[in-house]
């Protein structure tokens, strides 16, 4: 039976994926045809739970009822950009109906074994599913892709559409038997596989796995330095090294390396800096009009200057104690009161005691001031760069929870990191050539 579908009979076709916590919301759309008339149409919101797709229900009956039988036949798991066929427990990971490369064509063909936990299980590269293909000739992009990446179905959905485009390939899938793997285990047994293929191809594809929970942290920091943009700005010659640690962490995305780059900043001016009172004496010296007539005593009291050495820890205390302003690290924790007035327990049990209350001040902060932060961030890198903390043996391992719990503290030091650079920058005055 065909004819132009009506708002009660998408909600027969779509019952139990609309009411039955099917994961889906219905929604009425107004659109306009090709002769310009308003026409109403109807969105299952949202696949795979993703508030970034959406699923357009066909105006004819027939096809929404085909539609709604690729859905009684598969799942759209939450945690995957893929699909997954109940029948036989296979889950047929989404990788491009685009052209591949020359080099990567063989990845077409490739079919391995997988034994894990004492069971034997196929996986392959093969042609998508024709339910994939039907999915994908339905769903829409809703929203600017998140972290998600719309699900990689897009190459798909160009495929159905245009199939002849000089852009489109074979639409090919990732296939993973997961016969007689349990849910619970589900992610363990994709992440084996994953090590394997990019163990033994730093090339190949690898499967996605989105964890569930928020995306962002909510954590900010002050968008000006000095409450607005500046009009002039006398700039500084700053070591190359130091602008690559900076703008390397502007690029990456990943919370843990802009942290470790931030960190590698602190650590990079801290290693070449002199306390206030050896620069002073060391000034003194090398002001003397007879210095090149007495170069051995000289240098026997720099060496004397010099001869205690800090450990790092104080020296990055000494550095920042001397160069951090405390006003612009106190609006980071005023903004992000929450997050640190509470310890932040990461996944694989590494915890970061608060480092404030609910009652703390700036004018009560400031008699600490951000030197007394610096243990903390050092720990943190240390866990980070090490993979476990020396004291505690807590680990922060690398997931979405992870990630978003890291967020406030690379606000925290990056806010560090951009006073030491001001403290390290060698400033030119008008004329001056060297």
């Amino acid at each position: 039976m065909t004819g132009k579908i009506s708002e009660d009979q998408v909600r027969a076709i779509f019952r139990k994926y609309i009411e039955e916590d099917g994961g889906f919301e219905l929604a009425t759309v107004t659109f306009k045809d090709h002769d310009g008339a308003e026409e109403e149409g109807y969105l299952l919101k949202h696949p795979w739970r993703d508030p970034t797709l959406v699923l357009n229900v066909p105006s004819d009956q027939a096809e929404a009822t085909e539609l709604a039988s690729v859905l009684d036949r598969v799942e759209l798991p939450e945690s995957y950009s893929a699909i997954f066929h109940t029948t036989n427990r296979t889950l047929e990971v989404l990788w491009t109906a685009f052209k591949v490369r020359k080099k990567h064509e063989e990845l077409k063909q490739r079919t391995f074994s997988m034994w894990w936990r004492g069971s034997k299980r196929e996986c392959k590269f093969a042609p998508a599913s024709p339910d994939a293909l039907t999915l994908a000739k339905y769903v829409l992009p809703y929203a600017a892709p998140s972290h998600t990446e719309h699900r990689n179905i897009v190459s798909f959905v160009q495929s159905v559409h245009d199939p002849e485009h000089h852009n489109m390939g074979d639409p090919t899938c990732f296939w993973v038997d997961c016969s007689d793997v349990d849910e619970a285990d589900l992610d363990q047994y994709l992440r084996t596989v994953n090590f394997y293929m990019t163990y033994y191809d730093r090339e190949t594809p690898r499967i996605l796995i989105h964890e569930q929970g928020p995306n962002e942290s909510g954590s900010t920091r002050p968008r000006y330095a000095q409450g607005e943009f500046p009009n002039e700005i006398v700039a500084g010659d700053i070591d190359p090294a130091v602008t690559l640690f900076w703008l390397g962490a502007f690029e990456t995305r990943d919370p843990a390396m802009k942290y470790l780059l931030h960190y590698r900043l602190i650590e990079f001016l801290a290693l070449s800096y002199v306390k206030a009172e050896q620069r002073k004496d060391l000034i003194n010296i090398l002001r003397r009009p007879h210095l090149i007539s007495s170069t051995e005593g000289a240098a026997a009291e720099i060496a004397g200057l010099f001869s205690i050495q800090q450990r790092d820890t104080d020296r990055i205390k000494s550095f920042v104690d001397e160069t951090v302003n405390a006003e612009r690290v106190w609006a980071v924790l005023e903004m992000n009161r929450k997050e640190f007035s509470m310890s932040t327990d990461f996944d694989g049990g590494y915890s970061v005691k608060a480092v404030m209350n609910d009652s703390t001040t700036l004018d009560s902060w400031r008699k600490s001031g951000p030197i007394s932060l610096v243990d903390r961030l050092r720990a943190v890198r240390n866990c980070l760069a090490h993979g476990q903390d020396e004291g505690t043996k807590g680990v922060i391992h690398s997931t979405q929870k992870n990630r978003i719990s890291l967020v406030p503290w690379v606000n925290l030091i990056e806010t560090f990191a951009a006073e030491a650079m001001l403290y390290s920058r060698r400033t030119y005055v008008q004329g001056d050539t060297t």
